[in-house]
């Protein structure tokens, strides 16, 4: 009982305090601001798509439980996503990314088969791509059977609802930080009409 209030306790701010680290700025600052080369944007991603996996691992170094990995890895995705130090700046594709493939790499699998779909049928544009993989994996996640859950799961959950609440807070990160992409082109097509 009292290594669950430590863990609820430790984990978040652990996550918070790995997502915080705004790369871009730091790699901004040492250029003097100079806009940044395709290569230096890739290490920019990649570095995003760690920290999560980081966050989870210690998690799971110091906890070795499912909710410890997922409250570490979301914690981090959100608040790198939401990040005040690198001025709100990040999408957070990368590290949502990150945080499924340590805590549920399922995810990843029903994203992908979302956003084709989406791309594929309504419009071959991104951004509409993007919301109809997040609002697929937030409606299909919570509905999919234990046992193919299971099956691509890296460290098991003990309960179901902790995944769930997982993937939900993942897809609100998501949709959250993407709703001005729908935004402008809503505005852009009723602006053609």
């Amino acid at each position: 009982m009292q290594n669950n209030i430590i863990e609820l306790l430790m984990m978040p701010g652990l996550g918070a305090l790995c997502g915080a680290i705004p790369f871009e700025d730091v790699l901004r600052k040492s250029q003097a601001f100079a806009p940044l080369s395709k290569n230096q944007k890739i290490i920019i991603n990649s570095l995003a798509f760690c920290i999560p996996i980081i966050a989870g691992l210690i998690g799971y170094g110091v906890f070795g439980t499912f909710s410890a990995i997922a409250l570490g890895s979301a914690s981090s995705a959100l608040f790198h996503t939401f990040n005040p130090f690198a001025r709100f700046r990040n999408k957070g594709f990368w590290s949502a990314t990150g945080a499924a493939i340590i805590t549920s790499p399922f995810l990843i699998i029903l994203f992908a088969i979302m956003w084709l779909t989406g791309y594929g049928v309504l419009g071959k544009q991104k951004a509409i791509a993007m919301m109809s993989g997040i609002i697929g994996t937030a409606l299909l996640s919570p509905t999919t059977p234990a046992l193919i859950l299971n099956t691509f799961q890296i460290i098991p959950f003990t309960e179901i609802a902790e995944h769930t609440l997982f993937a939900l807070l993942l897809c609100m990160t998501l949709f959250i930080r993407n709703l001005d992409d729908i935004r402008h082109i809503i505005q852009q097509n009723t602006d053609k009409e």
